[in-house]
């Protein structure tokens, strides 16, 4: 199973360096507190992990040592901390103490006392023999070479023997506990000889709950929060250099050390492996991390030193990407580091006895404000270091500097790094033959849809072709039209560990540069580098193609990708000539497909190519250009990248392109230009969803799952990329590109495929002209026989991987009579998100009547719903809450039987939506909080949920707003979905839906369609195996969906582990689509996907037809349960035993030769529920305040209370909201609830607040202050005894107002990230804001009366924003947002604006702002780029709170 954790992580030091047991003390608090970030097992005791690092306390192990009868008292020690598997500990213990004899070391081996009762049970039966071996200090270089040689020998006799630290100045206590139980469970954390300046400290939130103690951190130098997105390319790359790695501190033993990364370990222990060495090897620990987690500098104001300093490194390192809260020390150094998109939280406090706090909250340890000189964060991509030696705190800018000046790197840069759009070549390119081009195009599989529709349209509209209604298509071995070895690999993507990123708003921390050349050893950097050409992008167009094959001071060689009669045979020969050229010096390898008979396919060729010479240790002298036909989209190009190529030349695209000049009227070089600029984004966009944002990182990253390759290549060729059911052979895929052949022989014409619409003759589609006509026309006349017809087309053309089952039995045949009825069958079938928006009123209203009528329930999509539908036969009982956050009120969630967060959509996984301006009627708008007309964008994150523990939060927040409804979290199938499954149900999840790749959509992106995500029937099993081996499947109902239209479907479903069925599509055909895929165009010819008021007219849809077609699936779902002699679909459950391949029908697919469905199909885990989960929360003081105040609520009374707050403190104020939406719907009295606080708020505070509810906090709080804002106020000020200056420090952290509709905020602080992301109404004061202030805004106010960040107003399409920043032009996102000078109308407003600011905060930087009437001229207004002036007429002063 894959290791995927979040975490809560941090340290504390004393900045001048004075050892005291109190910082250890403090560390262990701190993370206690940090309780809620980690998650439990299904014991209830035993917790993911948490442990503290801190600074070795030498005496107290001289004595230990001396106990054991060993003497070391006139020599400096160091201590190592092992965990031995127990079943195999008298070994491992007799192998260490011959190691250590062997290599003349004296040690004392000790027993650490532990008390083995404050575990949980599953940890109990996990937890290892834990020793120490205390040892005379060898030397930093001589006891890590030690290191590395017990791990290996202690690896012989247990892969589960694992060694926390073996140091002379640091030691690690860890393990698979709760962090309250860390000093309970080690005694020896409790002495007070346990002194220490710094303590680094780490509480775990896994996904994957099998019980391994080595997996909690700190790890050896570092503690990490997050998850490397690019860990499989940092591995590859380390692989392809560890050759090379030299270092003079090491000399010859440096090859002791290698491997130097596994791939089954952890992303962070990976990353904590390379920083130690590279600290061992001479880097400063804030320079290495600095070079494996580099800022985002191109975007950043930095002087040429220090650019070249990351530029020079960049040559050296992959870039470790993807979220990270970093925390590190060398003994001596402490600091904390943050990734480019800074996507963790990073909180930091400095007390006046020279106290430092860092770590993921604010709060995590109690400190009178009084001592406290500075509240403060991390930015993007930014580090703090403090040097407890010299009793220093270095900033970002002092520490970058520092680093960047120890050595002149700019002259080498610019003598060794070339771009190649510096050597432009002229490129004269000839029109083809068109015949001959017809032939070729055939010859490497073209389709007339992959000519006109995808090529032609990224060549003319210089973007993606979109689609809608989803994939319906066969996998390419069950597909009749021969297919190319792309179409085998699925995209990954993020979700929930951590989350994609948006590639057109946040496009500036994303890079498509790529550099080719030899690589270099990265850890000297004395060496002068090896010169290096520079791409701007992977996709090379005719001219840079010839320019690159002509550089002089590189030299490249061409091999063709061509096989005579065997492949396999053709592959090594090729790579045999590879390799020769290489040792005679060759830089660039081109592979070319160019003038072949019989071309290897080039994804085989590339990956095939980088393992061969892997093995050969030759890949760091190189870098794999692909001059191919196959390629036309970027699903394939980034397939290429993925697997090995640095760049890729498309011949045939472009001689193709050169015969579209007339008819597509555009000369031929905008032909290339566009057809570039569409797989430029076409490509951040495949990136993003991994949440990677430089494709250098990208390269190598395997980032693919397949489906239908044998076992035989993927070990061979695709090692380390999970391919769950084997398939086609080398020599299937022979056969393939002998038909491919075979067609461009026969055919003068190239032919339809079928893939994106039925045609009779060419591909298979699950919904076919048959299968629609069966669903539209039995759901009208309420005939059954109609209905069955369905099956009469897949008898005959099995589309999907369940087509392949056949469902037996272990017990003989029922009467119908004795099984549950048809009606309590049809509440277990539910239609899933489409929203009001997507579909037109009508026809949403219509599934949502039908579904409750029959006792199910339908969700609403992220559109938001009409209040009047609430309480009413046509309330959606599932409300959706996605990224877009569309009118999530506080009644919106009152209003649920169930909330759905949504993750990933099964047709377009790791994007956000796109609802055109065209489509925002003003009734759409009303529903989303926004303005008629005007484009709305969903992010392609959840702004509040950038890992597990955010989830985590969120559900928290959601079963606080509404605790009568469940929780449902939506996921989409891809490798480990079932390992994210465990997280969420750890996170309290009460649902867990498994959308399939073949599930619906209104509009994506035809790569997203064709290219992302697996079946349901992968990752649907491996989700309940999951879960149940676990112990968390009862804690979870298990849903799925994804295509689903039969009683078959639900039988197979339910066989893999599913209690409840999503059916979208077929339910939509039941109320009259006709399956035409104009979705996206806003053309549907029977007014269902449409908000055309005339076409909406034609809709006819019935809520009958829809109940007579679940009632049709209810009733097939009884035969074949008859059959089964089973009385109900419960009993069923995870009898995946009862499912065989069909063997016969197997046999009709020649493709499927290697096919293996024992992944599906075992174990088979039987579940019958016993019941039915809630899993509730607890938030005790928000207990204690609806205690207090519901008696005055239920009088209609104003109540008012004082409170002391602390960050175990969530979501403060939330069930308020609810209670008052339940006793006075819409009328609720203003004012009637003012609470007071003191200290520092939990997350969420005040989240999802209704009107009524006045919050005011003396202190500081987390993140999500005001999320889904929905009416209420909430006030935010520093204590009166603060010592700094509060508009100079932060009071709140990042994601405020995240979807307010409504209220206001007065922070008199600085704030962090993402401040009032998605804001829809909300009015809001603050005195500073991070990165990305205003992205996606749509209505509202607000003001920042201090520096922002950069990126400020991304994808605003609505709203006003006020600010004081004198920079603040060169920092919009000039793609969406202007800037004006203020208006006599605006000065007007801000000026009541900030007295209210000042009534309620008495901030003196608005006093100052408006005693000093001079400063509003520098002040400026952010609008969106031609938004009207909307904003101050609709809100007015009126707005304003009292």
């Amino acid at each position: 199973m894959k290791h995927k954790d979040s975490c809560g992580v941090g340290f504390i030091a004393n900045i001048n360096g004075e050892k005291s047991h109190e910082i250890l003390k403090n560390a262990l608090k701190a993370v206690s507190n940090l309780t809620h970030r980690g998650a439990v097992l299904s014991d209830g005791r035993t917790g993911d992990g948490s442990g503290v690092l801190f600074q070795l306390p030498e005496e107290f192990f001289k004595k230990e040592a001396k106990k054991i009868g060993k003497d070391f008292q006139d020599n400096d020690i160091a201590v190592g901390t092992i965990f031995l598997d127990r079943k195999t500990a008298d070994g491992s213990i007799k192998k260490l103490e011959t190691l250590l004899k062997e290599e003349k070391v004296d040690f004392a081996l000790r027993e650490v006392p532990i008390k083995v009762e404050e575990c949980g049970e599953i940890a109990r039966k996990a937890m290892p023999l834990i020793v120490q071996i205390i040892i005379p200090f060898l030397g930093d270089i001589g006891l890590y070479i030690l290191r590395r040689k017990l791990e290996k020998a202690l690896k012989e006799v247990a892969k589960e023997n694992y060694i926390l630290s073996l140091s002379n100045n640091l030691i690690v206590y860890k393990g698979m506990l709760l962090a309250p139980d860390l000093e309970k469970f080690y005694p020896d954390l409790k002495n007070e000889e346990f002194k220490t300046a710094i303590a680094l400290f780490h509480q775990r939130y896994s996904t994957n709950t099998n019980p391994e103690w080595k997996l909690a951190q700190p790890l050896r130098m570092l503690a990490h929060n997050g998850e490397i997105n690019t860990i499989t390319a940092n591995r590859n790359f380390i692989k392809i250099v560890e050759p090379i790695i030299k270092s003079s501190r090491f000399g010859t033993q440096i090859r002791e050390i290698l491997p130097l990364v596994d791939f089954n370990e952890s992303d962070s222990a990976s990353l904590d492996r390379v920083f130690e060495l590279m600290v061992l090897a001479g880097y400063q620990p804030e320079e290495a991390i600095s070079v494996l987690i580099p800022p985002a500098y191109e975007m950043l104001d930095l002087d040429e030193d220090e650019r070249a300093f990351f530029l020079y490194h960049l040559l050296l390192m992959k870039p470790w990407d993807g979220p990270a809260a970093v925390v590190f020390t060398d003994g001596k150094t402490v600091g904390g580091k943050l990734d480019r998109n800074g996507l963790r939280p990073a909180r930091y406090i400095i007390t006046d006895d020279n106290l430092i706090v860092f770590g993921s909250e604010e709060g995590m340890i109690e400190i009178p404000e009084s001592k406290i000189v500075s509240h403060n964060r991390l930015s993007p991509g930014e580090i703090l270091v403090v040097n407890t030696e010299f009793g220093t705190v270095e900033t970002n800018k002092e520490v970058l500097r520092k680093i960047a000046l120890q050595r002149n790197l700019k002259k080498e840069i610019r003598r060794k790094l070339f771009k190649l759009s510096d050597f432009s070549t002229p490129c004269t390119f000839e029109k083809p033959e068109e015949e001959k081009l017809k032939k070729e195009l055939m010859k490497f599989g073209f389709s007339k849809e992959d000519l006109e529709f995808i090529i032609d349209e990224m060549a003319e509209e210089a973007k993606e072709p979109v689609y809608s209604m989803g994939d319906d298509t066969p996998p390419p071995f069950m597909s009749t039209n021969p297919c190319l070895l792309f179409s085998c690999f699925k995209q990954k993507f993020a979700q929930v560990t951590n989350p994609p990123i948006d590639p057109i708003r946040e496009r500036v921390v994303m890079s498509l540069k790529m550099r080719l050349g030899g690589k270099v050893n990265f850890l000297e950097r004395e060496g002068k580098l090896p010169r290096r050409v520079e791409l701007k992008s992977p996709l090379l167009t005719p001219s840079e193609f010839k320019s690159l094959k002509n550089l002089e001071f590189m030299k490249t060689a061409t091999f063709k990708m061509e096989f005579e009669s065997d492949l396999k045979e053709g592959l090594y020969k090729l790579f045999e000539t590879i390799e020769l050229e290489i040792k005679k010096g060759a830089d660039i390898v081109i592979l070319s497909d160019k003038d072949t008979q019989k071309p290897i396919p080039s994804l085989l060729a590339v990956s095939g190519l980088v393992n061969y010479l892997k093995k050969k240790e030759l890949m760091h002298k190189v870098s794999i250009v692909v001059e191919t036909g196959e390629v036309k989209n970027t699903h394939e190009i980034a397939a290429l990248i993925a697997f090995g190529a640095s760049a890729v030349y498309p011949h045939l695209v472009y001689k193709y392109l050169k015969t579209r000049e007339i008819e597509l009227n555009l000369p031929f070089e905008t032909l290339v230009k566009n057809y570039k600029t569409a797989v430029t984004k076409g490509l951040l966009k495949i990136m993003s969803k991994m949440g990677i944002s430089l494709i250098s990182s990208y390269h190598l990253g395997q980032n693919f799952d397949i489906i239908g390759l044998s076992k035989e290549i993927v070990e061979e060729f695709f090692p380390n990329t999970f391919s769950p059911i084997g398939g086609m052979t080398l020599k299937d895929i022979e056969k393939e590109i002998n038909k491919r052949l075979e067609i461009a022989e026969k055919l003068d014409e190239i032919p339809e495929s079928g893939e994106l619409y039925y045609r009779p003759g060419k591909e298979k589609h699950g919904f076919s002209v048959q299968v629609v006509r069966a669903i539209l026309k039995s759901s009208k006349t309420g005939n059954f026989d109609e209905y069955l017809k369905i099956y009469d087309y897949y008898k005959e053309n099995p589309v999907y991987i369940r087509d392949l089952l056949k469902i037996e039995s272990d017990r003989t045949p029922i009467p119908l009579e004795e099984l549950e009825s048809a009606e309590e069958i049809m509440k277990q079938l539910m239609v899933p998100g489409m929203s009001v928006g997507a579909l037109s009123k009508e026809a949403h209203e219509v599934i949502a009547e039908a579904m409750n009528r029959i006792g199910s329930k339908s969700c609403s999509g992220e559109g938001g719903e009409d209040p009047k539908r609430y309480g009413t036969i046509k309330n959606s009982k599932i409300k959706q809450v996605a990224s877009g956050r569309f009118g999530v009120t506080p009644a919106y969630l009152s209003s649920a039987e169930e909330i759905e967060i949504k993750i990933a959509q099964g047709a377009k996984p790791g994007e956000g939506g796109h609802l055109p301006g065209k489509k925002v009627t003003p009734y759409i708008a009303s529903l989303r909080f926004s303005v008629p007309g005007v484009t709305l964008i969903s992010p392609p994150p959840h702004h509040d949920i950038y890992s597990i523990e955010d989830l985590a939060q969120l559900i928290y927040d959601l079963k606080l707003a509404n605790p009568e409804a469940k929780i449902a979290v939506k996921l989409v199938a891809e490798s480990g979905v079932g390992t994210v499954a465990a997280g969420v149900a750890k996170a309290k999840a009460d649902v867990i839906q498994i959308s399939g790749c073949d599930g619906g959509t209104g509009a994506s992106p035809i790569t997203s369609i064709k290219g992302a995500g697996l079946p349901w029937e992968i990752g649907l099993p491996e989700t309940h195996r999951a879960l149940s081996e676990n112990g968390l499947r009862e804690n979870v109902i298990l849903r799925v969906d994804g295509g689903i239209k039969t009683g078959r479907d639900v039988i197979i479903a339910a066989l893999l582990g599913a209690e409840e069925f999503g059916i979208g599509t077929a339910a939509m055909i039941a109320e009259g689509c006709v399956m035409d895929r104009e979705c996206h165009t806003n053309r549907c010819p029977v007014g269902i996907a449409t908000q055309d008021e005339a076409l909406r007219k034609r809709f006819k849809g019935k809520v009958e037809a829809v109940i007579n077609y679940f009632r049709f699936i209810a009733e097939d779902v009884r035969r074949f349960l008859a059959k089964m002699g089973y009385r109900s679909l419960k009993e069923i459950t995870g009898k995946s035993g009862l499912l065989k391949p069909d063997v016969e029908k197997i046999k009709k697919f020649t493709k499927a030769s290697e096919l293996d469905l024992s992944y599906i199909l075992k174990p088979s885990i039987p579940f019958e529920r016993q019941s039915y989960p809630y899993n509730a929360v607890e938030s005790p003081l928000n207990d204690r305040i609806v205690q207090d105040a519901e008696p005055y609520i239920e009088h209609g009374e104003p109540f008012i209370g004082r409170y002391i707050i602390k960050n175990t403190d969530r979501g403060i104020g939330i069930p308020l909201s609810n209670l008052l939406i339940r006793k006075f719907g819409k009328e609720i009295p203003k004012n009637i609830i003012k609470l007071y606080f003191e200290g520092t708020a939990g997350q969420s505070f005040g989240a999802f607040l209704s009107k009524g509810i006045n919050l005011f906090l003396k202190g500081v709080a987390n993140d999500y202050v005001g999320k889904g804002l929905g009416g209420g106020l909430i006030v935010i000020t520093f204590p009166e005894n603060f010592k700094g200056n509060p508009s100079e420090n932060v009071i709140a952290g990042n994601t405020l107002l995240y979807g307010a509709t409504g209220g206001a905020l007065f922070a008199a602080g600085r704030v962090g990230e993402r401040f009032a992301v998605r804001n829809s109404g909300a009015i809001a004061v603050v005195e500073g804001a991070g990165q990305h202030a205003c992205e996606y805004m749509v209505r509202g106010v607000v003001a920042v009366l201090g520096k922002v960040g950069m990126n400020f107003g991304a994808g605003m399409t609505g709203g006003v924003a006020y600010v004081f920043d004198d920079e603040i032009e060169k920092k919009i996102n000039s793609n969406y947002v202007t800037v004006k000078e203020l208006s006599r109308k605006d000065v007007d407003f801000l000026k009541v604006l900030l007295n209210k600011h000042y009534r309620f905060t008495k901030s003196e930087r608005a006093a100052e702002i408006l005693e000093n009437h001079f400063m509003f001229e520098r002040i400026r207004k952010v609008v969106p780029i031609g938004a009207k002036e909307v904003e101050l007429a609709t809100i007015g002063t009126t707005g304003l709170p009292d």
